[in-house]
This record gives structure tokens, C-alpha cells and sequence, in this order.
């Protein structure tokens, strides 16, 4: 569930400027923000061309930022023996809800101490993608 994600109390009170009602107002964002990086991941997950259902179990397995957003990594099982495996989810910027579209899983297996560079390779090869796309648009 949501709350496997940790946060960084030092990082909030620098962001927050240190007032109690900014940091819980932020808290209570960072949650909202959470939950529909979420159900994001789940609905991408569900695509026939992706896992093709929901997952049988999904948890935040840590957040980070990347090229000025912020980004929610993912792990998740296909089944109740399966492996846990990685995914990524965001692009949100600020306190946005809607994340940019960086959603996307390799399928690899989950490994908590290669998973954010796992996943910040995911979203550059997102980015890649959507630049090369545009590219072959342009010059049509």
C-alpha cells in the first residue's frame, strides 16, 4: 500500500520553510499525490499490452526527483507467488495530481538497491522515445 514510502523530514522542512501548517498541508499533497501515482501504475499495468490485469499486490517502494519532478517507484506482483517486480510512475511536477506520462515497467524484478536507477533509466528512455517520435514528426 501507500505507506511504504518514506519521507524526508530535513527535505521538508527546507521545502516548507519550516511552518507546521505548510509541512502537514504538504504531507497531506504528498499523500494525494501518492494515491493517484498509484492508481496510474495500475491502470497502465492493466493494459492488455502491458501486465494485463491488475496487480495482485502493489506498494511504493521509495520516491525521487528527477529533471525537476517527482517520481514514485513501484513494486509490484502479478500473482501471489510471483516475483516482486519494478515499475516508475510520474513526472509530477509541484503538487500536480496528473502525472506527465513517464508510467512504465520493464518487468525486471524488484532489487531495492538497484531500483531508482532502474527506474530513472526507464524514464530516460521514455524521454528518448517521445524526442525521437517527435523528431520523425517534424521532419515529415
Amino acid at each position: 500500500m501507500i505507506d511504504n514510502c518514506s519521507f524526508n523530514l530535513g527535505e521538508f522542512y527546507v521545502k516548507m520553510g519550516k511552518t507546521n501548517r505548510n509541512f502537514w498541508r504538504y504531507m497531506e499533497m504528498n499523500k494525494e499525490q501518492l494515491y493517484a501515482a498509484q492508481t496510474a501504475m495500475i491502470e497502465w499495468l492493466s493494459d492488455p499490452h502491458e501486465l494485463g490485469k491488475k496487480p495482485f499486490k502493489i506498494e511504493c517502494a521509495g520516491e525521487f526527483d528527477f529533471n525537476e519532478m517527482h517520481y514514485y517507484i513501484f513494486k509490484f506482483k502479478a500473482s501471489l507467488l510471483g516475483k516482486w517486480l519494478v515499475g516508475v510512475c510520474g513526472g509530477f511536477e509541484d503538487d500536480d495530481l496528473e502525472p506527465c506520462g513517464h508510467i512504465f515497467s520493464n518487468m525486471q524484478e524488484y532489487n531495492e538497491t538497484t531500483a531508482k536507477n532502474e527506474c530513472i533509466t526507464m524514464v530516460e528512455n521514455i524521454m528518448a522515445y517521445w524526442k525521437e517520435q517527435a523528431a520523425k514528426y517534424n521532419n515529415q
